[in-house]
């Protein structure tokens, strides 16, 4: 398999749910980022958004969201930080 449009769909979720099993207890965050778009940040009971440059990387894009992710953390008290686990739509 050369990349994750060679990985199966199913291969690629039951990864994820063996995974997920042994974090159960992990706080989820989904994050994304889209060049040139924005990004994205999705806890359970809330989600943010931002906009970026047309001219932003899909790398940049998928930073900012991480960084918001963290700020949020930050900002709820969740520091020192509990298990959380990252997801992105490549694993789910």
């Amino acid at each position: 398999m050369d990349g994750k449009k060679d990985f199966p769909p199913a291969l690629s979720h039951t990864r994820f749910l063996e995974h997920y099993s042994t974090h159960s207890d992990a706080i989820l965050v989904f994050t994304d980022g889209t060049d040139g778009v924005g990004f994205s940040v999705v806890f359970f009971s809330f989600y943010r958004s931002g906009s970026l440059p047309s001219v932003a990387s899909v790398f940049t894009a998928e930073l900012s969201a991480i960084v918001l992710a963290l700020q949020i953390c930050y900002h709820l008290g969740a520091f020192p930080l509990p298990a959380f686990l990252r997801l992105t739509p490549a694993l789910v």
